[in-house]
């Protein structure tokens, strides 16, 4: 790909990756709370400007992406190789951060890593595009950063998911960690939380 066809990254890296950076930390501290992003991209043909935002911020080239068969197209790898730097592996055992629609989510997680009982942080992170972060099938959360309950019902994301997201915090210390995306917002998941179908 021409570096002319690529879509522009931060129009300030320093500053608007830093910003990005305090506001997918404070996600993570809030599981479930719709966050919105700073300095919103232009992405790439068929991407999210949420998920360029995570791809800018976290991406490096030691953080080797996977990116779901549906979303990835020349315009995304060009994209995240020039601004980013990261190997694009072919295979979910292998990477650090795993981009994947939502209505694709439940097939991909157990195949991506978990980390081990060592070094759990060598899990792997799914940032998920969504149609929304509300409007889906809505389920209660509990854990570390939530007072009481809080709920996220992200657009696209299926039953199925949220099963696969359940079995995955039985794992906890190891399993990955979750980053719902869409239109300039994001909400986090993570592997710590419990997750159930009570609305109450």
């Amino acid at each position: 790909m021409a570096v002319t066809e690529l879509t522009p990254g931060f129009s300030d890296p320093v500053h608007d990756s830093a910003n990005a950076f305090r506001a997918i930390l404070d996600a993570m501290a809030r599981p479930g709370r719709i966050v919105d992003l700073p300095a919103l991209p232009e992405p790439p043909k068929g991407f999210d400007a949420a998920a360029a935002v995570l791809a800018l911020s976290l991406l490096d080239d030691d953080t080797p992406v996977w990116i779901d068969p549906g979303l990835r197209n020349a315009a995304l790898d060009g994209y995240l190789r020039f601004h980013a730097g990261c190997p694009i592996v072919d295979r979910t055992d292998r990477c650090r951060f795993a981009f994947v629609g939502a209505e694709a989510f439940a097939a991909l997680v157990e195949d991506l890593p978990i980390g081990d009982p060592d070094y759990p942080d060598r899990s792997a992170t799914a940032i998920v595009l969504c149609d929304g972060l509300t409007g889906g099938v809505r389920r209660a959360l509990r854990g570390p950063g939530i007072q009481d309950v809080a709920h996220l019902a992200p657009k696209g994301m299926t039953g199925q998911g949220w099963e696969s997201l359940t079995r995955n915090q039985v794992l906890f210390p190891l399993g990955i960690d979750t980053i719902f995306v869409s239109q300039g917002q994001i909400a986090a998941l993570p592997r710590s939380i419990r997750i159930s179908a009570e609305e109450n």
